[in-house]
């Protein structure tokens, strides 16, 4: 795994994220009947999107694109559809984020045949480089490996895992090589936290 920069984010961020995207969608002309969150990423933002515009309607979807942090499975893949008629509805497509855009024009594509009235797609961010921009979005940004509190454990164990690999690291190291290689500040508890999971993935083969 190659060094790259990293962006922590906490549920304050997720919030302000999603509160700024729902206000655009409420001063457009767009009114979701149903909700459809991107499963693994989109799935919380969904549900916060639901609540922000009081539509009970929420479905999900699977695509496949990412494997361990920062790596690429290859093309996007629909490995889950929705098997749902969708017929006269306004659909809301959600995913935490567009980065190569690939996952959500699958999952975009996909749903039109479910013949939807009308599909907008929302994200929290949208990175720069992206082939396919959403119809609302929280922010714009350059491109960092976003960690989300979601899956925050995930990607903390697979990039201490990597800083670790041949070797017993200490914690201090560890921290060291955090910041340097991937912009992230964590403390030592923190760490130990990260190394306990890593353990017990060891004890039931993971």
């Amino acid at each position: 795994m190659e060094k790259f920069n990293c962006l922590v984010l906490g549920w304050d961020d997720m919030s302000r994220l999603v509160d700024r995207a729902s206000e655009s969608i409420m001063k457009s002309d767009f009114h979701p009947d149903v909700i459809v969150g991107i499963s693994r990423g989109g799935l919380v933002p969904a549900r916060l999107f639901c609540d922000n515009l009081m539509v009970k309607s929420c479905f999900s979807l699977k695509v496949d694109h990412w494997g361990l942090t920062a790596t690429k499975d290859g093309a996007a893949k629909l490995t889950h559809p929705l098997n749902k008629d969708l017929t006269g509805m306004r659909v809301l497509l959600v995913d935490d984020i567009t980065d190569t855009g690939q996952s959500i024009q699958l999952a975009r594509d996909h749903l039109i045949t479910c013949n939807p009235k009308e599909v907008r797609t929302a994200t929290l961010y949208n990175l720069a480089g992206s082939k396919f921009k959403p119809d609302f979005c929280g922010e714009e940004k350059e491109w960092s490996w976003m960690i989300f509190p979601w899956n925050f454990k995930e990607d903390m164990v697979n990039i201490i895992k990597k800083i670790n690999e041949g070797s017993d690291v200490s914690v201090d190291r560890i921290k060291s090589e955090l910041k340097s290689g991937y912009g992230i500040d964590m403390d030592n508890s923190g760490i130990k936290n990260i190394l306990g999971h890593i353990g017990y993935l060891a004890k039931v083969g993971k």
